[in-house]
């Protein structure tokens, strides 16, 4: 009977799948963004959801997921507390989500074309992620450049154009210094492709409000966050929205 008990506890056991080269020395992970980064940590939200996958799967690396996310801020907002909130907290490894906030609060106040007083100018908005980037490299911090994701499930809307031109900017600026960036807004906009069933569908699939997110739509950044860092794709199928 030895043997077969043996074998069995043998077949149970999934030996954790091999470390990312991203992620290879890093302990500490700290979470830059805005509401959605905030939002729902614990619970469902996409960076509980990664501290939670990281940890299971990985389970001897001790990962700390550090969540400093706050509401309704822009790049410059971020900027201003990067040394407090980033760099004095000593990461391996910092994750910025910033893009949302500086597009959709120019259309605040009937400002159709989104060029009101409170959106972030593309010119300031590039300037101060490079300085964000520059810094994390400067100190020798990995850095994953995250996109927005969507303004309204809508991709004709006028807030899902202007919104291109920043997710552009970022992708520029992590070519340029060959740092990881992972286009979220690609991942919303071929999900929701997907799952919508015509342009009169006001269906709402993966947000609560066009911005902020139900659960499969923190499952869906997460998810599209571990593959970009390397994790392998058995590890988060269970994120990925069926249907």
């Amino acid at each position: 009977m030895i043997l077969p008990i043996l074998s069995l506890a043998i077949a149970m056991h999934s030996p954790s799948p091999e470390l990312p080269k991203l992620l290879d020395g890093v302990y500490r992970i700290v979470c830059m963004g805005d509401s959605i980064t905030a939002a729902g940590d614990p619970g469902h939200g996409y960076v509980s959801v990664l501290r939670n996958k990281l940890r299971g799967l990985f389970p001897d690396q001790n990962f700390e997921v550090v969540n400093v996310g706050i509401g309704g801020q822009k790049a410059p907002d971020m900027l201003a507390r990067w040394d407090r909130d980033v760099i004095q907290k000593n990461p391996d490894l910092v994750t910025l989500s910033v893009g949302i906030n500086d597009v959709w609060h120019g259309f605040y106040d009937n400002h159709p074309n989104g060029d009101g007083p409170k959106g972030v100018a593309i010119e300031t908005y590039k300037a101060d992620v490079e300085k964000m980037v520059d810094s994390a490299l400067a100190h020798h911090m990995k850095i994953v450049l995250i996109s927005p994701t969507v303004i309204t499930e809508d991709a004709t809307k006028p807030e899902n154009q202007k919104l291109k031109i920043y997710v552009d900017a970022e992708r520029q600026i992590a070519r340029d210094r060959h740092i990881p960036f992972v286009d979220l807004n690609a991942a919303f906009q071929a999900r929701l492709g997907h799952l919508r069933s015509g342009p009169d569908d006001k269906t709402l699939h993966l947000t609560v409000d066009g911005v902020h997110m139900q659960e499969p739509g923190d499952n869906l950044m997460a998810y599209t966050i571990l593959i970009d860092m390397g994790v392998p794709r058995d590890g988060v199928v269970d994120l990925m929205p069926t249907g």
